[in-house]
Formats: C-alpha cells, structure tokens, sequence
C-alpha cells in the first residue's frame, strides 16, 4: 500500500484564517431543549394541544380561519415560562409563530442583563 508524504509547511502561503459566519449553538441549553422538545411528555401535550385548538390563534382573534402548524410559549420558557403547562402554550400557524419569534428575539436583544 502507497504511503502518504506528511504536509510540508510552505512559509509563503498564508495560513488560513477560520471563517467567523460559521458558528455553532453554545448556548447553555441548548442540548436540554433539544432532549426536552423530543420527550414524549412534550410530545403528548403538543398533541392534545392541537386537538383542542387546531387554529392559529393569533389568526383567529383577526378573523381568519388558518390551521395551526406550531404549538407555542407564550411566556418564553427562557424568560421564566413553564415547560408543560397547558394555560402557557397556543397554537399558531408557521408565519405567525415567525413573527412572534423575531419580536422575542428582539426584544431579548435591548433589555439590560444583570448577572
């Protein structure tokens, strides 16, 4: 079998630089969301949830009739939500649920953190 030759380090090409748009999720709870989101508790109630309300909520309250693909937090389980409680979740279809995300998001991003 053929052997490789090992790389010569060739001082007149510059080393590359690591690309800065490519980042991973580091957050904290990251991998906790992920077990939570796959567990059958979850699993059960997002289903119970849509039986109950298979509508988008926010659509509803417009008058629209528009089904509801996303079962949703109203208070962000980031910002002190609780996981499984039915009274904390609507239904919402993807464009409305988007919506409501980007707003979290933005609001997160200008309110001061003291820790």
């Amino acid at each position: 079998m053929p052997y490789k030759p090992e790389k010569k380090h060739r001082p007149w090409i510059p080393k590359r630089k690591p690309n800065p748009y490519i980042t991973t999720n580091t957050s904290r709870g990251a991998d906790d969301m992920k077990w939570f989101y796959s567990s059958k508790a979850w699993r059960s109630l997002r289903n119970y949830k849509i039986q109950i309300n298979p509508l988008c909520e926010i659509c509803e309250s417009k008058g629209l009739t528009e089904p509801g693909k996303e079962i949703d937090h109203i208070t962000a389980i980031r910002d002190g939500g609780e996981k499984l409680n039915l009274h904390n979740l609507q239904t919402l279809c993807r464009s409305c649920h988007a919506k409501k995300s980007v707003d979290e998001r933005e609001q997160r991003k200008h309110t001061k953190r003291y820790y």
